[in-house]
């Protein structure tokens, strides 16, 4: 392992370094979410039983007896869950969210975090979820989509140009910040190579910068909580010292919780931040809280009154059995959702709510979103009308892509598998047609 990293490791953990070198030797630890959004805990388990425990960091988290792959399961293309490190989970609880908060994820992708922002909303509410890399983006919008959210704003831009249009806009902010990702170190070994003090030191700026156009978004009275996985005092500690200093509005909250160690010191009590080391049974966490003591000119935005062409209103009211607040038709796409649609221009909006599908030659086609989507009134709802439930061998047929051969149905139908929707498929009345997108197939 790097030689400077050790040292810097050794000046900071004094007594604890060596216990640190000893957690490495063990194996990464593997975690999961339940989605209580679709399902609740007991029947997942009673329909998928996995070797696991309770985890302590987070609620809806458990932490697998042993690694094993997740990631091809039908539960998990089914967005009842999400694979996540176990203190990586113990992050959003943190903010305390309460029903219709408007909620801002700065730095969101791959969208552990979002998700589980959007499961506390319980389906009220507002969560933009912003990613500044392209490709991240799309990781982050997939998710998103699987998961069934139907409250979320993806964005893919700056957080200064965020910090522009939403000021003073949101009740909780969550800042996951870039981080030289020590936590990290065991699914990496060229993060260990390539480890320095520049880096970190880099790092901090940038986070420096992104904390502060969040606190432009951040009302009066609002939560801020930053996070890390990294383990450096430099990024998070001196991080939050520094911003503090320069904004005495902000005011540095206790996280009161059983698990992880108090923050090391600095000039402030950071004593009230919270740390999980790799020694606490999980990679590796930072965690503080703020509260907005000053005021702020809350944003204001125009709402989108547009046309929504008929064949598109009719194919929402004949397939959904939960009907949205509000359609929204921008050119040819077509989105739902129970939040209006605010006038976003200037900003890089990836989607907005749900993309229920697109006007093509005056045919409405779906898009999976609408059909992975929960209900707009009630969790744990199978929106759609016309729902074909499909056998094991049917659902891993349709995640290759293949055709089933399943007959008598024509026209768009869900396809769904223990009462979970999965996707769409379009029958002719001999065949149903795969729409599993091809992105997301096993091959």
């Amino acid at each position: 392992m790097n030689k400077e990293y050790l040292t810097y490791m050794q000046n900071m953990l004094k007594d604890n370094f060596e216990a640190y070198l000893e957690s490495l030797k063990k194996p990464f630890h593997q975690g999961f979410r339940i989605n209580t959004l679709k399902i609740d805990k007991e029947d997942f388990f009673n329909l998928y039983p996995i070797n696991c425990n309770k985890s302590k960091f987070a609620n809806n988290a458990y932490v697998l007896d042993k690694p094993e792959s997740l990631g091809n399961t039908i539960f998990h293309k089914q967005g009842l869950i999400y694979v996540q490190e176990p203190s990586a989970a113990s992050v959003v609880d943190l903010l305390e969210i309460k029903p219709d908060d408007k909620v801002l994820d700065m730095c969101s992708a791959p969208g552990g975090k979002a998700t589980q922002i959007a499961q506390n909303l319980n389906n009220t509410g507002l969560l933009v979820a912003n990613e500044i890399e392209n490709s991240r983006a799309i990781k982050l919008l997939s998710n998103i989509e699987r998961w069934g959210i139907n409250n979320c704003i993806i964005l893919n831009d700056n957080p200064n140009n965020i910090s522009k249009h939403f000021n003073g806009y949101f009740d909780k902010i969550l800042v996951d910040a870039p981080c030289s990702g020590e936590g990290m170190f065991k699914k990496s070994e060229n993060a260990q190579i390539d480890w320095s003090l520049k880096h970190v030191q880099s790092c901090a700026i940038r986070q420096l910068n992104i904390l502060e156009d969040a606190y432009k978004c951040l009302k009066q009275e609002g939560i801020m909580l930053y996070s890390t996985c990294t383990l450096n005092k430099i990024e998070n500690e001196e991080v939050i010292e520094k911003f503090l200093n320069k904004h005495p509005d902000m005011t540095l909250l206790k996280i009161d919780v059983e698990w992880g160690k108090e923050g090391y010191p600095t000039s402030i009590d950071t004593t009230k931040c919270r740390r999980i080391l790799p020694m606490d049974d999980a990679e590796g966490h930072f965690m503080a809280k703020m509260v907005k003591n000053g005021s702020s000119n809350t944003a204001k935005f125009t709402t989108y009154d547009s046309k929504v062409d008929t064949v598109a209103k009719s194919f929402i009211k004949e397939n959904w059995i939960q009907q949205p607040k509000y359609i929204f038709q921008n050119k040819d796409k077509v989105y739902a959702g129970n939040n209006p649609f605010i006038n976003l221009n200037g900003l890089k909006v990836i989607r907005n709510q749900v993309l229920c599908g697109e006007i093509i030659k005056s045919r409405f086609e779906p898009h999976q979103h609408f059909y992975t989507s929960i209900g707009f009134k009630s969790t744990k709802v199978n929106n759609c009308m016309k729902v074909i439930e499909l056998s094991e061998k049917d659902i891993l047929n349709y995640f290759k892509g293949n055709t089933l051969n399943i007959k008598g149905y024509k026209g768009y139908v869900a396809l769904s598998y223990n009462d979970i929707n999965i996707g769409f498929a379009k029958g002719d009345g001999k065949i149903l047609k795969n729409k599993y997108p091809k992105g997301l197939r096993l091959y």
